[in-house]
């Protein structure tokens, strides 16, 4: 914490500054300013948590300067420092919603009391402040989480047009206005996936968020790991077309800047959002046009593939699967394989075309993990594309999956291989990353995950499989055996040890330290220097 003492006198602000020990109260850094067009400069700049100030200065005078604070740091915490004479300014500076007040001559036993007084203040402000900022964000993300879920379940046919019409204005989209759903995929120009594609990959997921944000008709969304749902919207269809061009021209040069490759398939535009589902259908047959056109992985808008589709087509629901490839053994993922094929089967009416395109979607999903483990599909399959393509002439539905399932199942059978050795590596790698950084208040979940280039969720999972305990549990674990090397083989207090390992809230710190230890940091160190001396 900062403090900053403001004073005309020379004597008293820096008699303050050296009279309390301020580090002991919990501040690393003080300050003095002369008078308040000083302190005004330093509160700009530097944001104090505690400011005692003086009320009578030359330049601006102590009431000004609170005013002029409040109006910029509504969270400083002002102590007044008055002589009896001029107790009724500090009546007036309690109404400008100071902390307290101090009278001249200063007793240094009073200030400490006031001072700690205002430390509980401060820190209840913080906590106050933080859970306020946590609430806006989570709003802010609940809002575009919803709006994503809205949207992928929109174009995967899972909503009904009154549910689609009643949450469009909720989400700032009019159905009134002209709609068209792309398609981008990511890769990498040498079709190897190092850790340096994965940040590359994440820089791209950026921009995306600064297209969005920077235009109100543009939407994208994640579907799989290196799979981009893009919605674009305008009232006029001509505009929308033009957008589209110079988004799919902004995407391919910003991908290459970053090293990577996109294809970018869109669908038709449509008129209304009910219509984008189709639009969708549409970027899904232009994408299985390019992948059985010998990889062509230009850029490439359908602007018309209504005489290719059906005039209503339902496309198979394959989220269990790639769940199963994400989470589960060999076991569970043929299990959600034989469930899309059983209900394909019985499905009998779905044309040829979302059938194959279902086995194409099942057949990159496996090529997909695989890649992310650092592997490739060509350790399999002696020619993937050929592979594929004899899949999806087979003459009956029955005779592809049989074909599809033999093919994934061998491919499972090198995953496991590489998924598990790659599981242990991947743990020890954060573990040591944790045991680095355990003083770090700010280390998370997302962070440990980010520094091993895996997402969130996913690194959750295989953490605590390997470990047996989640990984806020062992992260716990490291910092209060550390705190009891401190409280046993140093002199720090107790909210130091806090700090030094990790906490920025002493109080929280000892009541966890009581929860797994079984007593507070001050009875174990007094419980083993006692058993020690006996």
């Amino acid at each position: 914490m900062r403090v900053l003492i403001v004073d005309d006198e020379y004597l008293i602000r820096d008699g303050l500054a050296r009279s309390l020990d301020w580090a002991s109260l919990g501040f690393d850094v003080v300050e003095t300013a002369e008078h308040g067009l000083e302190a005004l400069e330093m509160v700009k700049n530097h944001r104090p948590d505690l400011i005692l100030t003086d009320i009578r200065m030359p330049f601006m005078d102590g009431l000004t300067l609170i005013r002029e604070i409040k109006s910029i740091y509504d969270q400083a915490c002002v102590v007044i420092i008055s002589g009896h004479e001029e107790f009724d300014y500090a009546k007036t500076a309690l109404k400008l919603d100071v902390f307290d007040y101090v009278l001249k001559p200063i007793n240094l036993n009073e200030l400490e009391q006031v001072v700690r007084q205002a430390i509980s203040h401060i820190e209840e402000l913080g906590l106050r402040f933080k859970e306020m900022t946590d609430i806006r964000e989570q709003m802010q993300n609940s809002m575009s989480v919803l709006k994503e879920h809205f949207m992928l379940d929109l174009v995967f046919g899972k909503l009904s047009e009154d549910q689609i019409l009643s949450s469009a204005k909720d989400y700032g989209l009019n159905p009134a206005h002209f709609f068209a759903a792309a398609l981008i995929e990511v890769g990498s120009p040498s079709c190897e996936q190092s850790d340096s594609f994965y940040e590359n990959q994440r820089q791209l997921e950026i921009y995306f968020e600064e297209m969005v944000s920077n235009r109100d008709f543009l939407f994208i969304a994640s579907i799989s790991t290196h799979e981009y749902l893009l919605v674009a919207n305008d009232a006029a269809e001509d505009r929308l077309e033009e957008n589209l061009n110079g988004i799919k021209a902004e995407i391919e040069l910003q991908a290459k800047e970053f090293g990577l490759s996109t294809t970018l398939s869109a669908g038709a535009s449509s008129y209304g959002l009910i219509g984008l589902q189709g639009s969708y259908q549409y970027a899904l047959y232009a994408a299985s046009e390019l992948f059985m056109g010998a990889g062509n992985r230009a850029l490439s808008f359908a602007q018309d593939t209504s005489k290719n589709l059906p005039d209503s087509i339902e496309f198979f629901d394959i989220s269990a699967f790639k769940n199963a490839l994400t989470f589960s053994d060999k076991s569970a993922i043929m299990s959600a394989f034989n469930d899309l094929r059983t209900l394909v089967i019985t499905q009998s009416n779905a044309p040829k075309l979302v059938i194959q395109l279902l086995c194409l979607n099942l057949f990159l999903e496996c090529k997909r993990v695989l890649r992310e483990q650092g592997a490739e599909i060509d350790a399999v399959l002696e020619n993937p594309a050929s592979s594929i393509q004899s899949i999806i002439n087979q003459p009956s539905y029955e005779r592809m999956f049989e074909a599809l399932a033999s093919l994934i199942s061998s491919i499972l059978d090198y995953y496991d291989v590489v998924r598990f050795k790659q599981y242990a590596f991947d743990v020890d790698k954060a573990k040591k990353f944790i045991q680095a950084n355990y003083r770090d208040v700010t280390l998370s979940l997302k962070s440990i995950a980010k520094h091993i280039n895996m997402s969130a969720c996913y690194f959750s999972v295989i953490f605590k499989k390997e470990t047996g305990i989640t990984y806020i549990n062992y992260l716990t674990g490291i910092r209060v055996d550390k705190a009891k090397a401190l409280l046993l083989n140093s002199n720090m207090k107790v909210y130091e040890i806090a700090y030094e390992v990790g906490y920025d809230n002493p109080t929280y710190f000892s009541t966890l330290f009581k929860k797994i230890t079984g007593i507070s940091p001050f009875d174990y160190k007094k419980k083993i220097l006692s058993s020690s001396s006996d």
